[in-house]
């Protein structure tokens, strides 16, 4: 199972409100260690040809990514719709 991350320009900052966050899968995305083009390569074309589970990670660029958030006071995440097209 390989990871791979979005492009860090569609990294969105937590704040109050409603958000949308859309990634397309021909996307710059990153390996795990976000080496820059990593998608170009034939492993990021495989696991998106050969995709069976898709999900997401709550993360920022300064607490490494799929490393979670936090709050600096009561907050609450609610994931309104979740799409693969």
């Amino acid at each position: 199972m390989d990871r791979w991350y979005a492009p860090r320009h569609s990294i969105v900052e937590l704040t109050p409100g409603e958000h949308t966050v859309t990634v397309r899968l021909d996307d710059d995305w990153g390996s795990v260690l976000m080496a820059p083009g990593a998608s170009k390569t034939d492993t990021c074309q495989d696991a998106i040809d050969n995709a069976d589970r898709v999900g997401f990670v709550l993360s920022s660029l300064s607490t490494g990514l799929g490393h979670g958030v936090y709050a600096t006071g009561p907050a609450r995440l609610t994931v309104l719709s979740f799409h693969v097209t």
